[in-house]
This record gives structure tokens, C-alpha cells and sequence, in this order.
């Protein structure tokens, strides 16, 4: 009898051992999918705003949108961006450098090759952006 007894509890305990790890195991595996969620969604979300700063910055530097710059508008946008950046990361700063360029360039859009100055920096802004932006859509 002391022999089924000890069985019916290494039976039950092992019943609930397993029970305790299959849960604990659940646990663990919805934690670190929600957590890989939250990461990508925070992710997207960076993206999102930091695209709506180029588009912005763009916009406001356009000579055909915009004839006359709002310089506060475009320091404001310009700042913006950079406080996005991560001057560590080469991408970062080649971004950091065009806008730099595209920012010093405003001092008129009357002159034509000043026109076209603006565009070719919005050119390089756009392709150095899209490289940040593509890290971020991972």
C-alpha cells in the first residue's frame, strides 16, 4: 500500500511539475513575442516620424513650393531631423552632412544656380535618407 501511495504522488507531482513547466515555457515564448512586437511596431513608428521630417524639410526647401524660404520653418525641421540621428552610424552622418549642405544653401532662391543647388542637395538628402530609412523597415 505504502508503494501505491508513493507512486500516486510522484505520479500527481510529476503531472504538476509538467504542468508548471509547460505554463512557465508559454509565459516565456508570448513575453518575447510581444516583446518583438513592441519593438517593431516602436521601430515603425520612428520611421514613420522620421519620414514625415524629410518630407517636411523637403517641402518647406522646395524653390518651386516655397519661392521665398521660411528659415524658422526649415531651422526647425532641420533640428528636428538631426535629433533623430545617430552620428555613430556612417549613414547617419553622411544624412547629417546633407542636411547641413541643404541648410546653408538657403541663403536666396533667386538665383538660378542657387536653384539648382537646392535641388541637387535635396537630391543627395533623399538618397542618403532612404538608406536610413531602410534600416528601419527591417
Amino acid at each position: 500500500m505504502d508503494t501505491n501511495i508513493t507512486i500516486a504522488v510522484v505520479s500527481a507531482s510529476s503531472v504538476v511539475v509538467g504542468g508548471l513547466a509547460t505554463a512557465l515555457i508559454q509565459h516565456l515564448l508570448t513575453t518575447a513575442t510581444t516583446s518583438r512586437e513592441e519593438k517593431r511596431h516602436r521601430r515603425l513608428d520612428f520611421r514613420n516620424r522620421f519620414e514625415d521630417c524629410v518630407v517636411k524639410l523637403l517641402e518647406e526647401t522646395d524653390p518651386d513650393i516655397h519661392p521665398v524660404p521660411s528659415v524658422p520653418e526649415i531651422t526647425r525641421n532641420v533640428i528636428r531631423l538631426q535629433l533623430y540621428l545617430d552620428l555613430e552610424d556612417k549613414d547617419h552622418r553622411k544624412l547629417n552632412g546633407h542636411l547641413n549642405s541643404l541648410a546653408s544653401s538657403l541663403s536666396g532662391y533667386s538665383d538660378p544656380q542657387k536653384k539648382s543647388l537646392i535641388l541637387r542637395n535635396h537630391a543627395a538628402l533623399l538618397e542618403a535618407a532612404s538608406k536610413v530609412f531602410k534600416k528601419y523597415n527591417s
